[in-house]
């Protein structure tokens, strides 16, 4: 990975349920600019379910050698501040005897302590990334991962104490049906008390799932090609939005992969199998909250990681 040299960095390391993820910041900007980035499908959670809380073997060695390859990246480039976080998957199987041995597997090929952030926490650094970026958010951000989604509101460019996570991410609601997905979802939903209980302005959409369901939508809402650069700060409004996630939540994985893939294995191409589930999340989500627009967002957990870490407040809860 080619890295420019800056005079202020750090590293964030994210052991998440799908993907392991090196992200590397210009923190003497503020805010810290994002320089590279370096990412692993592990599916860490692939086969997980909130009643089978084991991780994948495969998962698990693909994730220790990326972890090794990590710690020689820091190394090299001389990164001091370094701030790793495990996230739902970690999370599920913290109790456990396997759990804590891969636990300690990791940090020994990271050459790094990993925190284990809790649910809420979770949430929290997500909606922190988001604010930080977007000063003057207002709403509700939605940020799926490979086993949780964490749900929170934004008022006046803070993250508010409504904040919820769910145990579905999109390896792990034990379903391919969107339909059944979606009313999974809404089940949780309807469980927490504040959730559409106020207007809600805007949804926004963060984390990879999220991320690639919001690139689908623009495709198709503002002809914007998905080999474009993501379109962050964009927004559309629901009443554009909807039909287009309907049509998605309905489009086959394989239809897809046909659309996107285009001979190439685009990052878009790669989470096809997600991106029906993901937007049958969303619609479930508008129907109760019934946001005025939708806005996708390139910031989110690694972002609040970042700022927390160099504040010396990262906490696992």
């Amino acid at each position: 990975m080619a890295v420019q040299r800056f005079v202020q960095q750090a590293a964030v390391i994210d052991v998440g349920s799908n993907s392991l993820v090196l992200a590397l910041y210009d923190y003497s900007t503020n805010p810290p600019v994002n320089i590279e980035e370096e990412q692993k499908a592990c599916g860490l959670a692939r086969g997980m379910t909130p009643q089978h809380n084991v991780l994948n073997p495969e998962g698990m060695q693909i994730a220790l050698k990326t972890l090794t390859k990590f710690r020689n990246i820091l190394a090299e480039h001389n990164i001091q501040q370094v701030f790793a976080v495990g996230t739902a998957a970690l999370r599920a199987v913290a109790h456990t005897e396997a759990g804590q041995a891969f636990h300690r597997q990791a940090q020994t090929a990271l050459g790094h302590g990993i925190t284990i952030i809790s649910e809420r926490k979770e949430a929290e650094l997500n909606g922190l990334g988001i604010t930080a970026r977007l000063p003057n958010t207002d709403g509700l951000f939605c940020s799926m991962g490979g086993a949780s989604t964490e749900i929170g509101e934004l008022h006046d460019g803070k993250v508010s104490e409504n904040l919820a996570t769910f145990p579905v991410g999109a390896l792990t609601f034990g379903t391919a049906d969107p339909k059944a997905a979606a009313a999974l979802f809404t089940k949780y939903l309807r469980e927490v008390s504040w959730i559409g209980q106020r207007p809600t302005s805007t949804l926004y959409l963060t984390g990879g799932p999220m991320r690639a369901v919001a690139r689908a939508l623009f495709e198709v809402t503002h002809n914007i090609p998905i080999a474009a650069k993501f379109p962050e700060g964009i927004i559309a409004t629901w009443h554009d939005a909807c039909a287009a996630i309907v049509r998605l939540s309905r489009t086959s994985p394989q239809e897809l992969a046909a659309r996107y893939n285009n001979g190439k294995k685009t990052s878009l191409a790669r989470r096809t199998d997600q991106i029906p589930l993901g937007a049958a999340v969303v619609a479930a989500i508008a129907s109760i909250v019934k946001p005025k627009f939708v806005m996708p967002c390139k910031p989110g957990m690694r972002d609040g990681v970042l700022q927390q870490g160099l504040a010396g407040t990262l906490t696992s809860s």
